[in-house]
Order: C-alpha cells, then structure tokens, then sequence
C-alpha cells in the first residue's frame, strides 16, 4: 500500500459512460451555485454538470498563487481526472496525489505518507488539497488537510453518489482505527464542494445503489416523500434523479448548519449507521467485502426494529421498511454465534455516551428523534430480526 505522487501527463480523454441498467434518471445540466456560512467560514456549492466552471472561478478569484495538490485513488486517477483538468486550466500543472483504491486505504500509514508528500513538494499553509474522489478520498483529505500545518484550505469534489450524499458535506473527516470506523478525525469544513452529476455516469451499480442507502435514510429520518419518491426510482418507474439527489442534501445541510458538531439533532443523519458501522467493521475483520450503502441498509433495518420497539413506529411501516431494504440491498454475511462480536464493535461507536448507547430511532418513515438508552438486550434483538427478515 503507498501513495504516488506525480505530475499527471497522460492525455486528456473523455470519461468513461457506464450504463444506468436499474436506475432511469436525467441530470440537470445547468450549475447552480450558493454560498453558505459554517461556523468563521463561508462555503460555496455548486450543482451540476457544469459546476467545475465554479470551481475555475473560485481558484482565479481566491488561491490565483497557491500551490494546488489533487487527491485521487486509482479509480478516480483514471475515470474522473481528465474531466477535471479539461475543464479547469488552473490545475494544468497541480501535483497529483494517487492512494489505492478502498477503504483499506483510510488509515494512518497513508495519511502519514500523504504528510511526507506535501512536505516534499514543499507545501506551504497557502496551499489547497482538492479531493477528487468518494467518501474514502474525502475524509482522507479532509483530515490531511485539517492537521496538516494545523490547516490548509481544501476543497471536495465528489465523484460517488455515496461521496455525494452523505460524506463530501458535514465537515467530518477521519480515519479508521484498529479496524474501526472514523475513530480519528476532526469537525472541519472545506471552502467549496462541487457536484458534478456528470461522474455518477462512471459508476458500476453496486456503488449507485450503496449511495441510494443515504438517501434513503434522509427520507427515513425527514421526508417520507422522499422515500417514497426514491421506492418508486429504484422499481423502474421515471424520476428526475437530480432532483431526488439536491433534495436529499438540502435535508442534510439543513440540520448540519443546526447542528455543526453534533450536538443534539444532527445526531439523526446517524440512523442505521451504529449498526451499519459495527457490520463493516465486523466483515473487514473476517475478509468480506462491503459497501458502506449496503451496511447502512442493513443498520436501518435493525434500527427499524428499534424503532417500532421503543419510538412507536407503525408496524405496516416497519414492514415497509423492512421488505423494501431486504430486497433492494444484500444481506450482510454473519450468524446467531457473531452477535457478541458484534456488540463489542458498538461498545467503540462514537455514539456513545457515559457508557450508554445514543441511537435515533423512526417515531413515523419521515420522523426521528434520538433515544439515548438502548439495552443490549434489545440490540441482540434487533440482530436478530435482521437475521430472519425477508
């Protein structure tokens, strides 16, 4: 495992098309941009295809001197690179920084060789990280960026729907540690995110439909509409993806600027994550492979069972729930036996508090409010309706 750095020169191509086999969808082509304050700072983000023209415009106009450095994985390196230096002239001569691709990535050892790189290349505190990338790249850098000379500006440039909808937005950044999630990290905001729906086109399915799972969630936590709205996208039926997408993260920007450090509601963007974080934990663990969206998919339905439990969510919606994930998401491999193991992996959650679990659970598909004692009891119960649910 080990970082590249270099100049890119290879030539420039278009991006790679993939098909869209199980979403019908139509993006917006047209940027929007906004300009939003977060804590000392101001924030722009641009929507659509034509956002990098933002970012163009944000470079001449703030960091025309700086040092500019891309983060990039190997995917990102060879699909959504070339579309961004085409479109921006500014980054014609930026340093390139390469990491494998994957979570394995999001761990101390490449952040320290991501440090060593930028001391090399000279990098100074006027210098700008870009990161160019899904959720791994973004906290990555993020967190590189947040520590590195106690701070440089950086800027996010999601190319997964998963990096899209939940990581590039919130200021959260980090690492994991000893096999558990974002264990290490700060609350820190980059100048700029830019969404360009054009790189969504350059994904496989299984990463379109890990990305769905949050916004799923935002439905499941704040708008039943859209849930609803997004049951009916992934069946077939024709929906303005790119307007489920900007509506999804208006929801989260609205209780993220609420709530920057999560204090109290941003604590429901957490739904289905305690348990979707113990199962990426407990399958890195034993060499299996999972998507984020997928393990979170699996948590929402346990945490479904904790909800029609203790908040009173509707039995029929429980089932809603419960029938629509189980058929739209793999099951997460694990037995009765892996319970305890699993438990342990909670016990580390960065949920908890005073040594009690703080989970938000559904009142109704489009309320939530947070709980902030669960027994273990009843999360060896909802592992197990998991288990049996079909």
């Amino acid at each position: 495992m080990g970082v590249i750095f270099n100049r890119f020169s290879v030539p420039l191509q278009s991006i790679t098309v993939a098909r869209f086999a199980d979403m019908c969808c139509t993006f917006a082509r047209t940027a929007q941009s906004v300009s939003i304050k977060l804590k000392d700072q101001y924030m722009i983000i641009a929507f659509g295809e034509n956002s990098l023209d933002k970012l163009e415009e944000l470079l001449l106009s703030k960091y025309l001197l700086a040092k500019y450095f891309i983060l990039v994985d190997t995917n990102t390196s060879e699909h959504c690179l070339p579309h961004l230096l085409e479109t921006c002239e500014s980054l014609q001569e930026a340093e390139i920084l390469e990491i494998p691709d994957g979570e394995d990535s999001k761990c101390l050892e490449i952040v320290q060789q991501l440090w060593g790189g930028l001391l090399d290349s000279e990098a100074d505190r006027e210098s700008v990280l870009l990161n160019l990338g899904g959720g791994v790249v973004t906290d990555i850098g993020g967190f590189v960026a947040a520590t590195f000379k106690r701070g440089i500006d950086f800027i996010n440039i999601p190319t997964s729907l998963l990096g899209m909808t939940d990581a590039a937005y919130g200021g959260k950044t980090g690492i994991n540690f000893h096999q558990l999630k974002n264990q290490i990290g700060t609350f820190t905001h980059p100048v700029g995110i830019f969404y360009d729906t054009v790189f969504l086109e350059t994904l496989p399915n299984d990463h379109l439909r890990s990305g769905t799972a949050e916004m799923l969630k935002h439905g499941l936590i704040a708008d039943a509409a859209l849930y609803h709205q997004l049951k009916a996208a992934t069946a077939g039926f024709a929906h303005d993806f790119d307007a489920l997408l900007e509506k999804s993260l208006h929801i989260k920007m609205a209780i993220v600027e609420e709530d920057q450090n999560e204090k109290h509601v941003r604590k429901k963007l957490n739904f289905g994550h305690t348990f979707g974080h113990a199962f990426e934990s407990f399958c890195a663990e034993n060499g299996h492979h999972i998507h984020h969206g997928d393990a979170v998919a699996a948590g929402m339905i346990a945490e479904s069972y904790l909800s029609a439990k203790k908040a009173n969510l509707p039995a029929l919606e429980l089932e809603d729930i419960s029938h629509f994930l189980t058929m739209s998401f793999p099951k997460v491999p694990f037995e009765k036996e892996d319970i305890p193991t699993l438990l342990q992996y909670m016990n580390h959650d960065k949920k908890m508090k005073y040594e009690q679990l703080q989970l938000p659970l559904l009142k109704a598909i489009g309320s939530c409010e947070i709980f902030d004692s669960v027994e273990v009891s009843e999360l060896s119960e909802a592992f197990l309706y998991y288990l049996d649910s079909k």
